[in-house]
């Protein structure tokens, strides 16, 4: 998962950047059945379009700490769509927030074992929503402080 923003540079549509999202979770799980695959859940627009840049690198944030104390791999919305990737794509502009839901809850339903709320993840409607696909699929759920 650490080469998923290096792969997803060569995304050129929504429907691509989730499929290589998708791709690189089975290739972990088809390379060690046993590895957990976590997944930082958190606040990316809730704060306004203005905030995006600094919402995506506190995401980052949580990612490397979480790594330190996780016995898996750990990524992020900012690993899928950080900031310069998705604005370098021909993407439909802009794209409706269900579409990212629906994209959120592949993801997370695609071999995300563990799924860690960054704080203030409640005030975000898209990780609240990644909180109720984790939460209805069974998956561990962390909290961090």
């Amino acid at each position: 998962m650490k080469l998923l923003k290096q792969t997803l540079k060569k995304a050129s549509s929504f429907e691509e950047v989730l499929k290589i999202t998708l791709e690189e979770i089975a290739f972990v799980k088809n390379k060690n059945p046993q590895m957990k695959i976590g997944y930082v859940a958190g606040k990316v627009t809730a704060d306004g379009e203005d905030n995006i840049g600094k919402n995506l690198e506190r995401l980052d944030d949580f990612v490397e700490e979480t790594r330190k104390n996780f016995n898996g791999v750990v990524f992020s919305a900012a690993d899928v769509f950080a900031e310069e990737a998705y604005w370098r794509q021909n993407l439909p502009q802009p794209i409706h927030e269900n579409e990212f839901y629906i994209f959120w809850q592949k993801v997370v339903g695609g071999g995300v074992t563990d799924i860690f709320m960054a704080p203030d993840w409640e005030k975000s409607i898209g990780a609240a929503d990644e909180y109720e696909t984790a939460n209805g699929l069974g998956l561990t759920i962390h909290y961090i402080n």
